[in-house]
């Protein structure tokens, strides 16, 4: 059977944030207060990340016009990583910045069935046709507002929420385990090194400048809305780095490269880094165990290409970059007009110190990596499986299969 298909905004109510005179500049945050939330705040499992918040005063949340949250809000990223999103699930106080979009749903929709529907490939193809050949995508509510949603009786909304929360939850079991073992290496990093930027093992510290041969850039074409399929090139998404770990799969079908596409090619040891993005995803760093051929860097992305292996070996490298007081530095050193997404530039990157420790320390550490992930691939694989499973539910169950 298949459904009848409404727009999100016969659904829901969207509001802006308040985006006149009385937006709060970084100058406005103080240390506790009411939450300005952006979407660096927004978590891969729909909640809001309270430990990150950036807060105003009780006076300058009471001068905003709009854009202030109600429990079961949802939250939507427009600009950056679209259609990223959480719900509210409680009566905080809390107003939301530019980057985001609150939908309110109405009595027609359940709120689970909507947030299930906001997660599905379906929701998905709506926003590749934003995405397509941005290099800052973007959406507007006027756009959210015109996503096709199909719509079944509120009785069969709710059963068709439950059986995709029983399969959620399987999968963010399995990521669960996977996130245990990234917290592992940052522990272990932590006790072989010490924390990066204070240096209290008191490693030689040398640029960026020093260290690398290199900083190469990819460029941002017109490409399809589709991932790549079979042999075909394609331009990597910037969420193919932001999580930390490199996701191949995240690309954009490019139909027109040519013999000059391979000096852009994404290569087995590269080290990768997000040059611009959101405030909280900017800098992000990860390093290539393998890829797929034909993985395009765009230009948002730089990979990072070490001099000497003798001297800094690329897995440390792309560690001690992550390390997280070492990416706050970095992330301050970031630029850009106001509204804009911030900008790490070249020239500010290759100036960055790290330490240096011995490279036998280095290589036990690498070795560490490696062996660890050898050993959670199992759980990788599995998570795989759990994703596409809950993937085919969802589609069967918008298309009035189920």
């Amino acid at each position: 059977m298949s459904w009848p298909m409404v727009k999100l905004g016969d659904i829901a109510t969207f509001i802006n944030g308040d985006r006149g005179k009385n937006y709060p500049s970084k100058g406005s945050f103080v240390d506790t207060g009411v939450p300005f939330i952006n979407a660096g705040n927004l978590s891969s499992n729909h909640t809001i990340k309270e430990n990150e918040l950036n807060y105003v005063t009780q006076e300058k949340y009471d001068s905003l016009s709009s854009g202030k949250i109600d429990k079961n809000d949802i939250l939507f990223c427009l600009r950056g990583s679209l259609g990223k999103f959480a719900i509210v699930d409680s009566t905080m106080q809390g107003a939301i910045a530019s980057s985001l979009v609150i939908i309110r749903s109405n009595e027609k929709v359940n709120l689970n069935y909507l947030k299930h529907y906001l997660g599905s490939v379906l929701c998905q193809r709506e926003i590749n046709f934003f995405e397509n050949g941005a290099a800052q995508p973007n959406l507007s509510a006027t756009d959210l507002k015109g996503f096709k949603v199909p719509l079944p009786p509120l009785e069969g909304q709710k059963r068709i929420a439950a059986i995709l929360d029983k399969a959620d939850g399987v999968r963010q079991k399995r990521k669960q385990a996977i996130d245990l073992t990234d917290d592992f290496l940052r522990s272990v990093f932590l006790d072989m090194f010490g924390d990066p930027v204070n240096n209290t093992r008191r490693w030689t510290k040398k640029s960026l400048n020093d260290v690398l041969t290199s900083i190469d850039s990819g460029k941002s074409p017109v490409c399809e809305s589709r991932p790549a399929e079979g042999d075909e090139w394609s331009v990597l998404k910037l969420s193919a780095v932001t999580s930390g770990n490199y996701l191949s799969s995240a690309n954009k079908a490019y139909l027109q490269a040519s013999e000059l596409s391979y000096k852009h090619e994404v290569k087995k040891g590269d080290v990768l880094f997000t040059r611009k993005n959101t405030k909280h995803l900017v800098a992000a760093v990860a390093y290539v165990f393998e890829s797929e051929e034909r993985r395009l860097m765009p230009d948002l992305i730089f990979r990072l290409n070490v001099k000497d292996k003798e001297i800094l070996d690329p897995l440390y490298l792309s560690a001690v970059l992550s390390n997280t007081s070492q990416r706050s530095f970095i992330q301050s050193l970031a630029g850009g007009a106001a509204g804009s997404m911030p900008n790490i530039s070249k020239a500010k990157l290759i100036e960055v110190e790290i330490p240096i420790p011995p490279i036998a320390l280095q290589r036990k550490f690498a070795s560490i990596v490696q062996h660890v992930r050898d050993n959670s691939k199992k759980k990788q694989e599995s998570h795989d499986v759990a994703n596409s499973f809950f993937d085919s539910l969802s589609q069967k169950a918008f298309s009035g299969q189920l």
